[in-house]
C-alpha cells in the first residue's frame, strides 16, 4: 500500500513540471484529494524555502483515472517580497483534468506544533456494546475499505452520517470525524500542508448526501466535486490526528456547497475548506 507521503513525493520532469508515484489503491476515478495535495507540492517546489502555503483553490474540469499518470505544470504568476502566487495545470494524457491556484506567504510567528500530536479522544463510536449491531458492522467495514484505499486512519466520536442514513433513511447535513495519515509524513511543512489538502476532500461532499437519503459509493448516485478551496491557518500542521467538522451550506436541486473545519484535537484551527459539487441520480440527465 502506498503511503500519503509517497503519493506527495514529486518527480521533476522539467524546470516547472512534475509527476508523482502511483497513487492510492482506490480503483476507478482518482481521489480528488490526491490532485489537491500533488498540485500544492508541485507549486511548493517553485517557491523559496521560507514560504508556506496560505490558500489553495482547485477547479476539477474532467474526471481523472488511476491508470495514466498525471503531470502538473506550474506557472509563476507572481513573486512578491513575502508572498508568491502559482497557477498549476493537471494534465492526464492529452486531457486537462484540473486547474489550481496556490498562494504562499512568509508565516507569522507562533507556537510550534508537535510533529506527531496526541491521538487522545480520537475515538468514541461505535460503543463497546455494539457487537450485534448490523449497521455498525456495515459502516466499519466501509470505513476499513476507505482507510485501506486512501492510506488513512479514520475514527468517529459520534455516529457517522452513513450509519444514520442506513438506520433512519436520512441524516443531518453535518458530521464530525477524525482523520490522520496512516504513516508518518516527511519532515516538510509544505508536504504536511499538502497532506491536509489530501485529507480535506475526505467525506466533505458526502455530508450533503445524508439529508437526501443517499450514500457515497451507491452506483445509482453520481456525486462529483467541481471546485474545492482551502485556507491554511497554521504554517506547519504537524503529523497526527485532526478533527474534521463538515456541514452543508447550500442545497440546490442538483448541486451542493459544503464547508469544513480542520483542527487539532486540542482545538487549534488548521484549515478551512469549501467545496462545491454536483449530486444526481444516474437516471437523471
Amino acid at each position: 500500500m502506498t503511503s500519503v507521503g509517497q503519493i506527495l513525493t514529486p518527480i521533476r520532469l522539467a524546470d516547472r513540471s512534475f509527476a508523482f508515484p502511483d497513487g492510492t489503491d482506490k480503483p476507478g476515478p482518482l481521489f480528488g484529494g490526491q490532485l489537491l495535495g500533488q498540485a500544492l507540492v508541485s507549486a511548493g517546489e517553485t517557491v523559496t524555502s521560507d514560504l508556506r502555503p496560505r490558500s489553495l483553490h482547485g477547479d476539477f474540469l474532467r474526471p481523472a483515472n488511476d491508470i495514466e499518470p498525471v503531470h502538473f505544470d506550474v506557472d509563476i504568476a507572481d513573486d512578491g517580497r513575502r508572498t508568491a502566487l502559482r497557477h498549476v495545470r493537471a494534465i492526464q494524457g492529452d486531457t486537462h483534468v484540473a486547474e489550481f491556484t496556490v498562494t504562499f506567504a512568509v508565516p507569522e510567528s507562533g507556537p510550534d506544533v508537535p510533529a506527531r500530536h496526541s491521538a487522545e479522544n480520537a475515538t468514541g463510536w461505535p460503543p463497546d456494546d455494539s457487537d450485534d449491531d448490523e449497521v455498525a458492522r456495515q459502516v466499519l467495514a466501509w470505513r476499513d475499505t476507505v482507510q485501506r484505499f486512501l492510506a488513512l486512519d479514520i475514527s468517529f466520536s459520534e455516529e457517522p452520517a452513513r450509519a444514520k442514513v442506513l438506520r433512519h433513511g436520512s441524516a443531518p447535513a453535518d458530521q464530525t470525524f477524525h482523520v490522520r495519515c496512516r504513516d508518518a509524513l516527511p519532515n516538510s511543512p509544505v508536504v504536511r500542508c499538502a497532506a491536509v489538502a489530501y485529507m480535506s476532500d475526505l467525506l466533505l461532499l458526502s455530508t450533503a448526501l445524508g439529508p437526501r437519503g443517499l450514500l457515497m459509493g451507491d452506483p445509482s448516485v453520481r456525486a462529483v466535486t467541481t471546485t474545492h478551496s482551502l485556507w491554511f491557518h497554521m504554517s506547519d500542521p504537524g503529523d497526527g490526528w485532526l478533527r474534521y467538522r463538515t456541514a452543508e451550506l447550500h442545497a440546490g436541486a442538483e448541486n451542493s456547497v459544503c464547508h469544513g473545519s480542520l483542527s487539532l484535537l486540542t482545538g487549534e484551527a488548521i484549515a478551512t475548506s469549501v467545496q462545491e459539487g454536483v449530486i444526481r441520480r444516474r437516471h437523471q440527465r
